[in-house]
């Protein structure tokens, strides 16, 4: 299947539109539960590409040549991003581990009943709310009237950011909502969605690496 970036145009703007019309994908007809890991799994694959790109334009940025007072402001607001990822990644990881977990004992058919393969779908999915609302946080940032993000970040990005952010709350919904994964091609896709999650977190981590390193800190390895 070709990847949902392979299709994106080079402009961010672009592509803002292909993640809005990739998680607005299955609300016009019946959808299925292959039908939305398959959104899904297009979806964390564009937005990690995106994401990945802006980490790498917020590493070039020169804001030491900046006035003093509008640096100021800018590594204000890139500190409030900083926080809110660290708040947002940890949820992200737990969330990529339960994803597993469910994968593996459902593949290796450990289930005793229906009813068990329910309860550890539900929860596998329990955290859903929290990982959105803290992506929530983020787009809290990125979105507020008035930003000084602009001179950090051009509107494009922010743009590409808080769509991408919107979106993956949307479709996180949905996830929840969905009967427990069991099909050999529903547990395909859930290998791909959790593989293409993994890869979204990498790229918010080395977003948040890179404006760290624009505040003059540094990480541990």
């Amino acid at each position: 299947m070709a990847s949902a970036t392979a299709h994106c145009p080079t402009r961010r703007a672009a592509c803002v539109v292909g993640l809005s019309w990739l998680a607005a994908a299955g609300l016009a007809h019946a959808e299925t539960a292959l039908d939305t890991l398959a959104t899904m799994v297009r979806f964390l694959g564009a937005a990690a590409s995106l994401l990945a790109g802006t980490a790498v334009r917020v590493e070039r940025l020169g804001l030491s040549g900046l006035p003093p007072l509008e640096r100021e402001a800018a590594q204000a607001q890139l500190m409030e991003l900083t926080l809110a990822l660290d708040f947002m990644l940890p949820r992200q990881q737990v969330f990529i581990g339960d994803l597993r977990s469910y994968l593996e004992t459902a593949r290796a058919e450990r289930f005793d009943s229906p009813a068990q393969r329910e309860r550890v779908w539900r929860a596998a999915v329990a955290d859903v709310d929290e990982i959105s609302a803290a992506a929530g946080r983020v787009q809290a940032v990125v979105a507020r009237p008035g930003t000084r993000l602009e001179v950090a970040l051009p509107d494009e990005d922010r743009l590409a950011l808080q769509s991408a952010l919107q979106e993956r709350q949307t479709l996180l919904a949905r996830l929840k909502a969905l009967p427990p994964p069991g099909t050999p091609g529903e547990l395909a896709q859930l290998e791909q969605l959790t593989e293409r999650y993994t890869r979204l977190r990498r790229a918010a981590f080395d977003l948040r690496v890179a404006l760290q390193g624009q505040l003059g800190e540094r990480l541990p390895p």
